[in-house]
């Protein structure tokens, strides 16, 4: 019989070298996602701005008398956080900018402030993925805000003379007590969604563009005051609370009303837009109504002392509503008021 034990030792030893290629692979494959972890939990900072020591460490100014950090192009990255405690304000210059992928923290009695060199340029981005929590204040002027993460408001916003940009995959959560407000030239544009339970506040020859959806909840307040451009709609206007206007209002999209519309001056139901009056809804109408598209009601629009033009594209459906039209006109240039009755 021919001996194998040369055979046998050798595929022992074969064996036994592959056995412990296998376990020193499974033992630098941990050793590496350890070092990986280690290394990204290293990297995740948080500050807070509480003071010198905090503020130089972002590259900023501080100046003790009024416990502001100046900074010029502050950069917060995904994973990192920044505190701004109370009775801090984090300054942005004319030039300067903050664009955050991580988390800022504004709490309450802390403040940012921006001035801008110009009114288009941007001095915070919210980046995809970004968040800022505001309890304390942001006030931004003669440049530009623009969010394409989660703003989570509680505070004041206040944007004068620039503009608050929310993109299309932008959140914009204006939460009871928050109060957004927009002055001056330009205002706000959302193309992403606003959810509000606040105060929004559009004064002094601002605008507000709705391009995505609005949620304007049951504690909510959209306030559109005279003298200003107004408020435009392609998106959708979901108005569960409180819509008061005393500028022009221009419907290109849906608004679904379940609260109280109050226009007070003209309101333009443009060719393919819908407008839905239904459950508690009130429209009521002071400054006169051009429809030349379809208007749906199921619940009151109020047409006292007024008028209501419905040109020869525009529908009126008023099924199982009401039309209170005392004092007022309804001047009926296409189509008739479809009535239905219960």
């Amino acid at each position: 019989m021919k001996d194998h034990s040369f055979i046998e030792r050798k595929l022992t030893s074969a064996g036994l070298v592959a056995l412990d290629k296998f376990y020193i692979g499974i033992l630098f494959a941990g050793i590496v996602s350890v070092l990986l972890l280690s290394t990204h939990d290293a990297a995740a900072t948080t500050t807070s701005l509480d003071g010198s020591g905090a503020c130089i460490s972002l590259g900023g100014s501080w100046d003790n008398p009024t416990s502001t950090c100046s900074v010029h192009n502050l950069i917060i990255n995904a994973g990192d956080s920044l505190d701004i405690l109370s009775g801090v304000t984090l300054s942005i210059g004319p030039g300067d900018a903050l664009d955050n992928s991580g988390t800022i923290n504004i709490l309450s009695g802390g403040h940012i402030t921006a001035t801008g060199a110009r009114q288009g340029f941007v001095a915070l981005t919210n980046r995809a993925g970004g968040e800022v929590n505001n309890q304390g204040s942001m006030a931004y002027e003669n440049c530009r805000m623009e969010n394409s993460g989660t703003i989570n408001n509680k505070g004041n916003i206040s944007i004068d003379n620039g503009a608050l940009f929310n993109a299309a995959s932008g959140t914009i959560n204006n939460n009871l007590p928050g109060t957004i407000t927009a002055s001056g030239v330009t205002g706000e544009v959302n193309r992403g969604t606003i959810n509000n339970r606040g105060i929004i506040t559009v004064t002094n020859e601002a605008g507000l563009e709705n391009d995505g959806t609005l949620n304007n909840n049951w504690s909510g307040h959209i306030d559109i005051a005279a003298g200003t451009e107004g408020f435009g709609n392609t998106g959708t206007l979901n108005n569960n609370g409180h819509f008061d206007a005393a500028a022009p209002v221009e419907n290109l999209g849906i608004i679904n009303n379940r609260g109280s519309m109050s226009l007070l001056v003209f309101f333009t139901n443009s060719e393919g837009a819908t407008l839905n009056n239904s459950g508690q809804g009130t429209f009521i109408n002071q400054g006169g109504l051009a429809n030349f598209a379809i208007i749906n009601n199921h619940a009151l629009i109020d047409n006292r002392n007024n008028q209501i033009d419905n040109m020869n594209s525009g529908t009126i459906n008023n099924t199982f509503g009401t039309i209170d039209n005392r004092g007022g006109i309804i001047n009926i240039l296409g189509n008739p008021v479809n009535n239905e009755c219960p």
